[in-house]
């Protein structure tokens, strides 16, 4: 589904569901509730929903979902940084990154048997880490590396690893943050020409990135998304809806 047809079933069911006092959408604010639907619903499908929906790879409508999204990483970028123990290094990750599903970092050792190989990472917290590197049982090993998030070194979003052995390669597979999804050249637009406005930083149309599939859920959580914000336009109404994209 292009951006046309994204505005013209977004129009149909608001006009459809609303009523004649919902007020009238602009190009720009369709666009904010199409894409704050997109990532209500990404998020949604990574993480499932209780019983009702499976969490993302759960079953084959989750994996078709966000496979658009499903992206491969290979850092060997060492990022010097304010390190949490001397043996930890920093990797370079993109910075779309959104969640990620698997990592491993490749050794460099004296050690033959240990040189080249890849070992799994354990996503860790700070608090987790202290009580880790304490036990002998739960520290880095030649079978597993630490990673601990660290938001960023100048312009780059990095990821911090603490392994026993040198680690020299980091590969990531993750799911990415989708583009907005913008219907129309927000600065070209007489209704928001020269206001500066952006969605995550552009205002350019953008396509959806995500599996037709789930394309119409996105319009049908958007309209869902207005409606709300004109019958409801209290602070509980709000709550509700910034709750499911934190």
């Amino acid at each position: 589904m292009n951006t046309n047809e994204f505005e013209s079933e977004f129009n149909l069911l608001y006009d459809n569901i609303g009523s004649s006092a919902a007020p009238g959408l602009d190009a720009y604010e369709i666009s904010v509730y199409l894409t704050t639907a997109q990532e209500e619903l990404v998020k949604t499908a990574y993480t499932g929903n209780d019983v009702i929906e499976k969490a993302f790879e759960g079953n084959e409508r989750r994996r078709r979902q966000l496979n658009e999204l499903v992206k491969t990483n290979l850092s060997t970028t060492i990022i010097g940084g304010d390190s949490i123990v001397s043996n930890s290094v920093f990797f370079k990750i993109p910075n779309d990154v959104f969640y990620i599903i698997n990592e491993q970092v490749k050794l460099s050792s004296t050690d033959t048997c240990l040189n080249g190989k890849y070992i799994m990472v354990k996503p860790t917290t700070h608090d987790e880490f202290l009580v880790s590197m304490k036990n002998p049982f739960r520290k880095p090993n030649k079978n597993k590396a630490i990673r601990l998030d660290s938001s960023s070194i100048g312009s780059d979003k990095v990821v911090e690893i603490v392994s026993t052995y040198t680690p020299v390669e980091y590969k990531l597979r993750y799911v990415k943050k989708p583009r907005p999804i913008i219907i129309t050249d927000i600065e070209s637009n007489p209704d928001t020409s020269g206001l500066g406005l952006t969605i995550d930083g552009m205002n350019t149309i953008t396509e959806c990135e995500l599996n037709p599939e789930i394309h119409r859920e996105i319009i049908n959580r958007a309209v869902e998304n207005a409606i709300r914000d004109y019958r409801e336009n209290n602070l509980q109404s709000k709550i509700q809806t910034n709750s499911r994209i934190v």
